[in-house]
């Protein structure tokens, strides 16, 4: 999945997922806008307000933890090499 090529405060609302949507037990994987680009993150904590993130906010090693509201964040399927635990595989 490639990154976001939209400007998060000119999407359409009605295309903006409901935080309650990254509600989970699990990471959710997310891109994460913040200082004018997007960046690979994870859901830390979620209200139906605003999300805490961990992300990326360069291309190093690093991470960050900010509150953001919905518009901000797009899920992501692909994993972060810096930054993801690899999502549990299914017993069948």
């Amino acid at each position: 999945m490639p990154v976001p090529a939209t400007d998060p405060y000119r999407r359409d609302p009605r295309t903006v997922a409901n935080l309650t949507s990254y509600l989970s037990d699990s990471p959710v994987w997310v891109w994460v806008y913040r200082c004018g680009s997007w960046r690979p993150g994870v859901i830390v904590q979620a209200s139906p307000r605003a999300a805490m993130v961990r992300y990326r906010p360069n291309e190093g090693v690093g991470t960050s933890v900010d509150t953001v509201t919905g518009a901000c964040l797009a899920h992501r399927e692909e994993p972060d090499a810096y930054l993801d635990r690899a999502r549990p595989q299914s017993n069948q």
